[in-house]
């Protein structure tokens, strides 16, 4: 196989970079700004755990309820 992706150095402990050796993907180490992998140099992965997954959905979601609050008198939220 003929890919090379881009590692962050801080997820050598993740397991990943094993599997991704053992299918003859070459990977690359370096400290990211963003993302943990980036394939192409036009697709960067961020990996996370569901719980915080769901944290930073939930912090995103009280962010903006918060800019809604501060420049509305009312507001209204729903799903569709």
């Amino acid at each position: 196989m003929n890919l090379t992706i881009i590692a962050d150095n801080r997820e050598r402990a993740s397991g990943i970079l094993v599997l991704l050796a053992e299918k003859g993907v070459r990977v690359m180490m370096k400290q990211m700004a963003v993302g943990d992998y980036m394939i192409d140099g036009d697709m960067v992965i961020e990996r996370k755990k569901s719980t915080d997954f769901v944290q930073s959905i939930l912090t995103k979601i009280v962010m903006f309820i918060f800019v809604l609050k501060r420049n509305y008198k009312w507001f209204v939220m729903g799903q569709v």
